[in-house]
């Protein structure tokens, strides 16, 4: 994850987006990036006022054009009043999806605003969100709640391969440089089946459990050891379970104000619907959640 120097905030002037937007300030003025609010306007809904007013249309749209730059404007100068930030504004029309990443093409960071207290358990395919995550051709930080303070504990989600563990404990550094980390895989046990099957003692179903446990234990910790500046401040921890709700249910017990994790899935099919562990994160913890796209370098 590159340094944060640009940060784009996706708005709609909703509460949640105010909430995206305060989060992004907070983070500008920490990292000492640049903070554009781009807000667009959907196309297709003009045409429509177009088929519908007629003639009229463009007085409405004017109406409107003034009416959201005053809004911006109110923004800014609330988010200046509380930082010691530039901030500069947007407005295009087209596709939100398209226009949002496009835009997003040049910034280091995008950051959208969830909705309520599960919105994405009724996403489907076609929302402007659930493309965005898609699409996105930078790590997109998805908000849920009006930010207190910086970041301070982080859960990272890991899977037991060295070099997306250490670029998604890197990437959590770049955003929350001064936090507390907490690395969690979620494992099975893939041959206990058969070895309870076989009649093996229960005993050595056990000492095979404990050996797949230490064993990732020991490489999340080497993962740690050797990327600079996670020693000393990251715990690591290797629970049974379901991925999706092992990282959820670590977030609430290590208190975690926000999740590091990759963008799950490889084929096309998984990543059009995106993977089921994102998805269940996305949709369950009640912390914020930082999503990066696989190409992710650190």
């Amino acid at each position: 994850m590159n340094p944060l120097r640009s940060i784009l905030v996706a708005t709609d002037l909703s509460a949640h987006a105010e909430r995206a937007s305060r989060r992004g300030a907070l983070l500008a003025e920490q990292h000492g990036s640049s903070l554009e609010l781009l807000l667009v306007t959907d196309e297709a809904a003009w045409q429509r006022v177009d088929q519908g007013f007629g003639p009229l249309a463009g007085g409405l749209s004017r109406t409107w054009q003034d009416t959201v730059k005053g809004e911006l404007e109110a923004l800014v100068e609330h988010l200046r009043e509380h930082s010691a930030i530039e901030v500069t504004t947007s407005l295009r029309t087209g596709r939100p999806t398209r226009e949002i990443a496009d835009a997003a093409r040049s910034a280091d960071l995008l950051i959208l605003g969830a909705q309520g207290e599960h919105p994405w358990r009724d996403l489907f395919i076609g929302t402007t969100a659930d493309r965005l995550l898609r699409k996105a051709p930078c790590p997109m930080l998805v908000t849920k709640h009006a930010p207190l303070r910086r970041y301070e504990r982080v859960l990272v989600p890991v899977e037991l391969d060295a070099t997306r563990d250490s670029a998604a404990l890197r990437a959590a550094l770049v955003i929350a440089p001064d936090a507390q980390f907490v690395m969690v895989h979620a494992t099975d046990f893939p041959f206990e089946g058969k070895m309870d099957l076989a009649g093996v003692p229960q005993i050595e179903i056990d000492r095979y459990r404990d050996g797949v446990r230490v064993r990732a234990r020991e490489q999340l910790e080497a993962t740690v050891a050797a990327c600079a500046g996670a020693a000393g401040r990251s715990v690591v921890i290797v629970a049974a379970g379901d991925p999706g709700r092992v990282v959820a249910d670590e977030a609430v017990t290590a208190e975690a104000d926000l999740v590091v994790m990759f963008k799950q899935g490889q084929s096309v099919v998984e990543e059009l619907f995106l993977g089921s562990v994102t998805r269940h994160v996305l949709s369950e913890a009640r912390c914020d959640v930082l999503v990066l796209p696989r190409a992710t370098e650190v």
